[in-house]
């Protein structure tokens, strides 16, 4: 064996080396990339719930001709985000693409159109009982 030859053959299994740790760990990062995006589109899910929960409550509680303006950002995990009323209350239920709910209590009836995913401007007003949330006309 030439010179040449043992100095060609030892290259060629340095890269194979090289690549037998470095393909599992990229196919390992890519996996993890994704399963992390999942989790920040659910935080974000439930950050915009607790927000037009607590928003809702708010106004709720500053009584009769209150309002406020929120721009709440819905992810693509969301199928949609309902706004529920109860005798003695309600609550803002966001329903995950994967089959679970983010609910929050409103200590006030609350009314509104579902959202679906996206970015929306929401007034949210009271008239003294009721706490009613509905999309800005941008």
């Amino acid at each position: 064996m030439t010179k040449k030859a043992q100095v060609s053959t030892e290259l060629i299994a340095v890269i194979a080396f090289v690549l037998f740790l470095f393909i599992p760990t990229l196919f390992f990062a890519y996996s993890k990339a994704g399963e992390i995006t999942n989790e920040l589109d659910v935080r974000k899910a439930y950050v915009s719930v607790e927000r037009l929960s607590s928003l809702s409550n708010s106004v709720g509680y500053c009584g009769e001709n209150s309002s406020i303006i929120a721009e709440i950002d819905v992810p693509a995990n969301v199928k949609e985000i309902e706004f529920k009323s109860y005798a003695d209350g309600g609550e803002v239920v966001a329903r995950l693409v994967d089959g679970g709910d983010i609910v929050k209590p409103v200590s006030f009836q609350i009314e509104g159109n579902s959202l679906t995913p996206g970015f929306y401007r929401i007034e949210i007003s009271s008239d003294g009982k009721k706490v009613y949330a509905k999309k800005f006309p941008s």
